[in-house]
């Protein structure tokens, strides 16, 4: 029995901690020495009751997130699904409507009917206006007509620009100019450009850059011009005011709207305070900087996330397929020894890495024999001369400088054997990209095509314009044939040629030694005439230097 006087017990660390481990188990733990440390009165059961404590407080942290989640969850307002987004290398096509053609007015699948009977296609191929086959695009891009109830509606299909690609504009080009002279002069260095056309009829040109970024300076005929970023805006009808057209393809053109209060049908004398029909402000509808009229800016985060990811996936494809040399080692190892656990790696030697292990293998190189530097130099003392290498010589010889004793007709079937065992998984992956490539390629090429015959266009139009100066100057210069002038002046003189040009008295050509003249003539009367050279010839060795004709009066 306790003594009430004794003081009471001291309660010490180690009795804290043993009870918070019999709290925690319960088995009791055995009896430690107060006099030694333990290791596990100090490592032990307090870092459990730490993490217990840790493991509480985050337990009711979760909680209280769970129960936040619940209740955002709660008052989230549904919201539409969207569409999954199309695939990234199609060719899309939109539909146009250029008269009085109203879309909504007819279901998809009698829209879907008259454009595959006019592209000419089966219904299971115009399903929808978007495709990777190039000839149903070019096909879709032929349709002008559509027949629905016994009516023909003109239309206009166009295919859009690729979603890797951004559009930029610039100002001052000259009105009118063509597509192709904007290909020929445009010059964009570290960025190709698809396409560039006019903006109706404005000095603004809109150019198509491939990728998502877009040149900010670019050069047109020399000429620095600076590129901003294409924002289109909505298109207003100045006939119905409803947004998405122009009155030349408005649906209803016998609509009659007031221009600045919106209101259909108007009296002549109404009130009409400004007012928008789409946003319902104190401007007219056809204002430019009505808010309802901005279209959003593209977002091309999804088209980015798609190419990261194809880059990705080519990447990863790229390091994990084994080229064809370890293929062809794994093969010849033959089965796996380990009972099928994997494949045992093959130790391949490699240019400059583990050569000096391979350099003392006698039986792969060949053994050799070199000369022993640690032996004293013979030559000692003598004059110094330039070093000279040292001879190696083969006792065995290389054998990997043998040549193959396979036939031609083994190594193409060795050859079609390693095609037929391609993966056709591999190849079918490696479409999209050579379908990229093969694209950018054809491009480039247009272009350079292009350009090419814009030169040899120039070349050949300065080569027939100066043809066709020195034909007006031989026209208009009558004097410039060969003897004419010569014929002049006997025609001015009224000489009388003595000799027969058909023919000629002297015979031969410069070696001769006939020296009577070509031609020979006399006049009637007149005194002594005297003619100065004149400035031309009658062949390579005939010049006429000068006459002095003696003339007799009668």
């Amino acid at each position: 029995m306790e003594n009430a006087t004794d003081p009471p017990e001291e309660v010490t660390e180690d009795a804290i901690n043993m009870a918070a481990a019999a709290a925690m188990d319960t088995t009791p733990p055995a009896p430690t020495n107060d006099d030694e440390t333990s290791p596990s009165n100090e490592d032990g059961s307090s870092w459990v009751l730490v993490q217990k404590k840790r493991r509480t407080q985050a337990d009711l942290l979760q909680g209280t997130k769970t129960s936040e989640l619940q209740g955002k969850t709660t008052q989230r307002k549904p919201t539409t699904s969207r569409p999954p987004p199309l695939p990234l290398h199609d060719y899309k096509a939109i539909l146009r409507p250029l008269g009085v053609l109203r879309l909504d007015q007819w279901s998809r699948p009698t829209l879907t009917r008259a454009i595959g009977v006019a592209a000419s296609l089966p219904p299971a191929e115009v399903d929808r206006l978007y495709t990777p086959h190039e000839h149903i695009a070019l096909n879709l891009y032929s349709v002008q007509h559509l027949r629905l109830d016994k009516h023909t509606y003109p239309v206009s299909i166009y295919i859009v620009a690729p979603d890797n690609s951004r559009k930029g504009i610039i100002y001052g080009v000259y009105p009118g100019t063509s597509p192709s002279e904007l290909m020929d002069h445009l010059m964009t260095p570290g960025h190709t450009v698809l396409q560039a056309r006019m903006m109706g009829k404005t000095s603004t040109a809109l150019i198509t850059f491939e990728g998502l970024q877009v040149s900010h300076y670019i050069r047109y005929y020399s000429a620095e011009y600076r590129c901003y970023v294409h924002r289109p805006r909505k298109q207003v009808c100045t006939v119905c005011l409803r947004l998405g057209h122009r009155s030349d393809n408005c649906p209803t053109p016998n609509c009659v709207t007031c221009k600045t209060c919106g209101v259909d049908n108007p009296t002549p004398g109404h009130s009409c305070p400004p007012k928008c029909r789409s946003c319902g402000g104190d401007h007219p509808t056809t204002d430019t900087g009505c808010c309802a009229s901005v279209r959003p800016p593209l977002n091309k985060e999804g088209v980015r996330k798609a190419l990261q990811q194809e880059q990705q996936q080519r990447d990863v494809e790229y390091h994990s397929t084994p080229s064809s040399s370890t293929q062809g080692e794994l093969q010849a190892a033959g089965p796996n020894p380990d009972g099928g656990r994997g494949a045992r790696p093959v130790l391949v030697p490699t240019p400059g890495r583990g050569l000096k292990r391979h350099l003392k293998a006698g039986d792969h190189f060949g053994s050799h024999r070199t000369t022993d530097f640690n032996q004293p130099d013979k030559n000692q003392g003598a004059e110094p001369r330039p070093a000279e290498p040292r001879e190696v010589s083969w006792a065995k010889g290389p054998p990997l400088l043998s040549i193959s004793s396979a036939t031609p007709s083994q190594t193409l079937a060795s050859a079609q054997q390693t095609t037929q065992n391609s993966d056709p998984n591999a190849l079918h992956q490696l479409r999209p990209e050579m379908e990229v490539k093969l694209r950018a390629l054809d491009a480039r090429l247009r272009r350079e095509i292009e350009v090419a015959c814009a030169t040899i266009r120039q070349e050949f139009r300065d080569m027939l314009n100066q043809a066709v100066s020195t034909l007006k100057d031989t026209l208009n210069d009558t004097n410039t044939g060969k003897g004419t002038k010569l014929w002049d002046n006997i025609c001015n003189m009224r000489f009388t040629l003595l000799s027969y040009l058909a023919q000629p008295i002297r015979v031969g050509n410069s070696v001769s030694r006939y020296t009577c003249p070509d031609l020979a003539m006399i006049r009637g009367t007149g005194a002594v005439i005297s003619s100065g050279p004149l400035d031309e010839t009658l062949g390579s060795d005939h010049y006429i230097v000068a006459t002095v004709l003696p003339l007799a009066e009668n």
